[in-house]
């Protein structure tokens, strides 16, 4: 494109595609990762990491995954989506994704086989583990109940299944207003913004291997990028991105902050928006789109859990005592 060309890049040093050339090791996501392949390898039952829209949790999950060995982890990652979590259906696609066979017919319910299964993988001296990104989308009482009665499968006191949570801060709320679960949660991970010595590292090494200058940002540019981004990658990439365009408008060859606080405009940043990981937790309407989604799921009924008499017991056993 033109404009790239201008700047003498290759090609978009800012895609929000997981390309190994780009890839910047990040302090934050990095202790994540540790913190929660640590707890997994221990076999722990429940890690829960929270964080802002476009902080980088999907890329933890990814790489969490890839860090678990194959021959000693089933593991499986989910990514949840707003219309798809009813209880059953939920519980139905952790089974398909730990080899539980789709049978109607099969003898005992769903519940039942997927304990099996998770026995079997034990005795084959494997561990299970279960990656669930966007799960802020688990926040009804009927789904927390059901992570309840995964956490209850066990064999001589070990966990049959480690589940790991990735999603908003409306995750933590859910959990934290339903103790019976939050007591049980092993790891807890807030993933913050990158510092801005880490931004101008990232921004650096993106713009080099797409063949520009690494200098290509001035320094008070990157210190509006670091403002207005919070640190957050997504967002980092989508500013840089549009401030990369303004400056090609003006016949700039160096990015300004007059070009980052354009950007900010076009992409509707508003100064008072930007406040500190903890105060702010992304735009609206990504904020949007969350809350109409936890209100689809929170009118779901719990029929799951009444009709299954296995799960009954699960959810009521002497570690919620």
């Amino acid at each position: 494109m033109e404009h790239f060309e201008h700047f003498g890049l290759r090609e978009d040093p800012f895609t929000n595609d997981p390309l190994p050339h780009f890839i910047v090791e990040v302090p934050e996501q990095l202790s994540a990762e540790r913190r929660l392949l640590r707890a997994v390898r221990q076999g722990r039952g429940l890690c829960v990491l929270t964080g802002a829209v476009g902080s980088g949790k999907t890329a933890v999950a990814r790489d969490l995954l890839d860090a678990l060995d194959a021959e000693r982890f089933e593991a499986s990652l989910l990514v949840l989506m707003p219309d798809n979590q009813e209880p059953g259906r939920f519980l139905q696609r952790i089974a398909v994704q730990l080899g539980v066979a789709e049978d109607s017919e099969a003898d005992g319910s769903l519940l039942r086989r997927l304990h099996e299964k998770l026995m079997e993988h034990a005795e084959n001296g494997r561990r299970c583990s279960f990656l669930v990104d966007e799960a802020q989308l688990l926040a009804a009482p009927a789904n927390l109940a059901l992570l309840r009665g995964l956490l209850n499968l066990e064999c001589n006191d070990r966990y049959l299944l480690s589940l790991v949570l990735f999603g908003l801060p409306e995750l933590a709320a859910a959990v934290w207003r339903t103790p019976a679960l939050a007591h049980r949660v092993d790891v807890w991970v807030e993933l913050t913004g990158m510092n801005q010595e880490t931004l101008e590292i990232y921004l650096a090494h993106r713009i080099s291997r797409a063949g520009g200058d690494p200098d290509l940002v001035a320094a008070a540019a990157l210190e509006a990028l670091y403002r207005r981004s919070l640190g957050f990658p997504r967002r980092i990439n989508a500013l840089a991105d549009h401030a990369l365009f303004e400056a090609y408008l003006a016949g700039a060859h160096k990015v300004t902050e007059r070009h980052v606080e354009a950007a900010a405009r076009s992409l509707c940043l508003a100064p008072e928006a930007n406040s500190r990981p903890g105060e702010s937790d992304g735009s609206d309407w990504d904020r949007t789109l969350v809350v109409e989604a936890e209100d689809e799921v929170a009118g779901m009924k719990m029929d799951v859990l009444e009709d299954d008499e296995f799960l009954g017991k699960l959810v009521r056993g002497p570690r919620d005592t």
